[in-house]
């Protein structure tokens, strides 16, 4: 979700708390590096295309001076990495997260997988039902 209040959201990841303003996880490897993702070819190749945009201050601005300077793909503000799996930590409760979507709140910890091969279906975590 963006960010409408204009703090960052704080998430873990990678062994620490990071701000983070926009964090974007596509189904598949989308075949352009830059902050909007481009065209896929493989909805099943389990992989997860993970786009990100540092915290920090004026994010916005950094953003647009490293697109005017070059490609997005060297700007220290974002990063892109294509993972099987994402696991995101200490997430404040009652961040809005969008799937397929869909909005919806989450708190604590969300873990997004992808198998390949296989149908994916984003949806809540219902602890009621023994799954993850």
């Amino acid at each position: 979700m963006l960010r409408a209040d204009r703090h960052p959201l704080l998430a873990g990841f990678g062994g620490r708390v990071r701000p983070m303003w926009l964090l974007f996880a596509g189904n598949g490897t989308y075949h352009r590096m830059g902050l909007v993702p481009g065209r896929r070819a493989d909805l099943a190749d389990g992989r997860l295309d993970v786009r990100l945009v540092h915290g920090g201050r004026r994010p916005a601005l950094r953003l647009l001076a490293a697109a005017v300077a070059g490609p997005l793909t060297r700007s220290p503000a974002h990063a892109a990495v294509q993972v099987g799996a994402l696991r995101l930590t200490d997430i404040p409760p009652g961040t809005l997260l969008a799937y397929d979507g869909e909005v919806t709140e989450v708190g604590g910890e969300v873990i997004l997988r992808k198998h390949y091969r296989a149908l994916v279906v984003y949806r809540p975590h219902d602890p009621g039902r023994g799954e993850d």
